[in-house]
């Protein structure tokens, strides 16, 4: 899911919930920071009138890999050096959800447990003394037996399966390409050009497939990494 809010202060809040691994989410969460923070350029008309744009980021898989068991990491633009603030307009954050420890006094993990799991004993002890935990688990509970909810559910699922069904058959066929190219030195070139070929030709697979379950061009977009005018060719076929 995707969720964008304006705060009362002006401020623009980006909350993505991300299941998948994505090698290249570093640079997704800055292209979208950056698109949010540019198109109110098209209301404020001035650079003084552009709001903070914060991007949250919650991880069911681990992103950063180096050992670091922190669960929360903010960044912001900074001189290397001094760690001086070029300004307070941009700020990213990860939460990483297998990381995560729950922590009475630390209401950030409350809705790391919410997540995780809306109905578990944690959330339940959380909501006797949060009543916003409570009342999130039964707004939950709500909109989860709504029927076009579990239509759409079922559409993402389905979507999602094709997905990855369609990238594996391709970069296994891919891999095929590359080895039969492959001849002493050029073996592995070969290899890398197949595989790349073939992750490409399982995207436009997972794209047409996402496409006829009617998702959204830009959110299939967000899904296979194509771009809006690869996408609109897609379509005409």
């Amino acid at each position: 899911l995707d969720i964008i809010a304006k705060a009362s202060d002006g401020r623009i809040c980006n909350v993505e919930m991300q299941r998948q691994n994505q090698t290249y989410f570093g640079k997704r969460t800055l292209f979208n920071w950056a698109e949010i923070f540019f198109q109110q350029l098209e209301t404020a008309g001035n650079y003084q009138a552009l709001n903070k744009t914060i991007c949250i980021n919650i991880l069911e898989q681990n992103f950063f890999k180096d050992g670091d068991e922190r669960f929360w990491r903010t960044f912001h633009m900074r001189d290397d050096e001094t760690y001086e603030m070029l300004n307070d307009d941009a700020e990213i954050h990860f939460l990483e959800l297998s990381k995560m420890r729950f922590k009475r006094d630390s209401p950030v993990t409350w809705w790391m447990e919410f997540l995780k799991s809306p109905h578990s004993d944690i959330v339940s002890e959380i909501g006797k003394f949060e009543p916003v935990i409570k009342e999130a688990v039964n707004m939950f509970d709500k909109v989860t037996s709504d029927p076009a909810t579990i239509e759409l559910m079922r559409i993402r699922n389905s979507g999602q399966r094709d997905y990855n069904s369609a990238i594996f058959e391709a970069q296994t066929k891919g891999l095929e390409k590359g080895l039969k190219k492959g001849e002493a030195i050029g073996e592995a070139r070969g290899e890398a050009r197949g595989e790349a070929r073939g992750k490409k030709e399982g995207k436009k697979e997972a794209a047409i497939a996402l496409l006829a379950e009617g998702i959204s061009p830009e959110i299939v977009s967000k899904c296979t990494g194509l771009t809006i005018k690869e996408i609109r060719l897609l379509l005409r076929k």
